[in-house]
């Protein structure tokens, strides 16, 4: 939990000085709030003055609205510090995974900050940090699953997974690693020649 608080103090320090610049942030903003006021998906584009009206894939409305809402209800604060813990939260997730494996805090740490460390650039209050944070929970899942035998953890996938269609399109990633995922352990439970195993292809 310190590596959480580290990386969120900093994460909310590099957001809130920076002062909430990043250039999609406002109109994420005002999309969230057409979309929560008029309690509609906009038919066309309403902001361009030369493509006003032509025709708007709204793939991220539900973070958008999700943004207004937090935004209407915390101000900017609000939004840099759930930033903060977007960004911290997937990095200790994918930490504690890690550890369960390297079972030595301090080199897995190390290992976080080498691979890790850039990703502290790339926090704003984007949909991207959705997909940051979906992707880090789907290896803790699956990782659960395969080698500790926590197999309803993946009822949350389907769930997930729906959230995540409608908020970024990150979310063709984690279809990937699903499909890697599910094909790599198939290789692997068919590889064994035992028959015994094979019934666990459905699990995957």
């Amino acid at each position: 939990l310190v590596l959480f608080w580290i990386i969120a103090l900093y994460t909310l320090f590099m957001g809130w000085s920076a002062g909430l610049v990043d250039p999609d942030y406002y109109w994420h903003l005002k999309a969230g709030q057409l979309i929560w006021e008029s309690r509609a998906l906009p038919q066309g584009d309403p902001f361009s003055w030369t493509f006003q009206g032509r025709d708007w894939v709204l793939h991220e409305w539900l973070f958008q609205v999700g943004l207004w809402l937090w935004f209407d209800l915390t101000g900017p604060a609000g939004v840099a510090l759930a930033t903060a813990g977007l960004m911290a939260g997937a990095w200790y997730i994918a930490f504690a995974v890690a550890d369960r494996f390297i079972e030595r805090p301090a080199l897995t740490f190390a290992l976080a900050l080498v691979f890790g460390g850039g990703l502290v650039a790339a926090a704003a209050p984007r949909p991207h940090m959705i997909s940051i944070l979906f992707f880090a929970i789907l290896l803790a899942v699956f990782c659960a699953a395969k080698y500790r035998g926590r197999y309803l953890g993946l009822l949350v996938i389907p769930v997930m997974m729906i959230a995540w269609v409608n908020m970024h399109g990150g979310y063709v990633l984690g279809i990937a690693v699903m499909a890697a995922f599910t094909g790599l352990e198939w290789l692997n439970l068919l590889g064994r020649g035992d028959r015994r195993h094979r019934g666990q292809l459905w699990l995957c």
